[in-house]
């Protein structure tokens, strides 16, 4: 059972199989979409706004929504209440000049501004100031600083700078002109197989190169993967959830060392374990297990983003969270080549493969993800 991309529609993978969803895939009924500038919510079936990461530990769904944003300006257009981060000069710091606002999520805003320092124009995320005063969002806010800053890829974006002024915590990155597959997807606009090796493939080098740094996003989803227009392809966006990978055996000697280098405190905070966090429709079966995961997560989750870019479904729906997780467990994705009409064997496999149940059974990096990729070009 699959459920088709809809605009009109909150994301979710939990619908009836005649009700149209987006990207997030995410894990209850829809809803219509909330008014401009209201407050994120989560009713009992965990309804939430369609960019949402939920956190299903221990019975609980706390959501998060993506950061990642399109090239065009906000629609509330102009300066408006969220917009007081800066000074009567425009200027947040001192040193980044507003140009606009070009996103909004529960959390914070991201907006487009100089940076008068570096003379380059950046993307910069701010927390609200509710959000600052919550521990766990303003550490998960520092971890993906931490994290991507140790990532150096041009399939990756940059993170350049993190601070605080006045109370408004900040984060800058590289600046991306182009717009989130999600966006292309909803638009109608799916990839062909050609497509999806000449924008996607890269992301296996970006991912690559995280993972070789020891990094593991554990949120793969379309919002978070832009389109760009600078001969890069795509580029993978916020790592708000990402996790270090450590070797079980030293992994307790390993997560003061490595919070402490990164600003953060409290324990387990590079605890290579991505249970219950994600976004549902893209979530691995280790995930919706509360295991210990890797690299391979990201993995399954690249099947699924191949899966929904060719046929503008998720692989599951289901009515209920608890529905979810067993398809994900024990259900094998439909034929990609029965939905999309020139989709070759060979990426039909990888698919399949990508999206194994047992991690063994998957690739094992995402270099042989990439092989198999374009195994059909040689």
């Amino acid at each position: 059972m699959q459920a088709p991309l809809d605009e009109r529609y909150l994301a979710s993978a939990m619908t009836s199989s005649d009700r149209p969803i987006n990207d997030s895939d995410l894990t209850v009924q829809t809803a219509p979409l909330p008014p401009s500038g209201s407050e994120s919510t989560s009713d009992e079936l965990g309804r939430v706004d369609e960019d949402a990461t939920v956190d299903v530990r221990g019975g609980t769904d706390r959501t998060h929504r993506s950061y990642a944003t399109d090239s065009t300006p906000s629609p509330s257009g102009g300066r408006n209440q969220t917009d007081l981060s800066f000074d009567q000069q425009g200027l947040l710091d001192g040193r980044y000049r507003l140009i606009r606002q070009i996103g909004e999520g529960g959390m914070g805003t991201v907006y487009l501004v100089d940076d008068l320092l570096l003379r380059q124009r950046c993307a910069l995320k701010t927390l609200l100031p509710g959000a600052s005063g919550e521990p766990e969002e303003l550490e998960r806010f520092r971890r993906e600083a931490a994290l991507t800053h140790t990532v150096h890829h041009p399939n990756i974006a940059r993170t350049y700078d993190i601070g605080e002024d006045k109370g408004v915590h900040y984060l800058s990155m590289e600046w991306l002109e182009g717009q989130s597959l999600m966006a292309r997807l909803v638009g109608g606009d799916l990839l062909c197989a050609a497509e999806v090796r000449a924008l996607l493939g890269p992301l296996c080098d970006g991912l690559q190169a995280a993972h070789d740094s020891g990094v593991v996003h554990r949120d793969l989803k379309a919002a978070n993967i832009m389109l760009v227009h600078d001969g890069r392809g795509s580029v993978l966006v916020d790592f708000g959830i990402a996790a270090r990978t450590t070797k079980p055996t030293a992994l307790a000697d390993s997560n003061q060392s490595s919070a402490s280098m990164a600003g953060l405190s409290g324990p387990g905070v590079w605890e290579v374990t991505s249970a219950g966090r994600g976004t549902p429709a893209y979530m691995a079966p280790e995930q919706w297990g509360q295991e210990s995961g890797d690299l391979r997560t990201d993995i399954y989750s690249l099947g699924v983003i191949f899966y929904v870019a060719l046929t503008g479904q998720a692989p599951f729906a289901a009515e209920t969270l608890d529905e979810l997780a067993q398809h994900h467990w024990h259900s094998e994705p439909p034929d990609v080549r029965r939905i999309a009409k020139g989709v070759d064997g060979y990426l039909a496999d990888l698919i399949r493969a990508c999206m194994a149940k047992n991690p063994d059974d998957r690739p094992q990096s995402m270099a042989e993800v990439k092989a198999r990729l374009f195994a059909a070009e040689r």
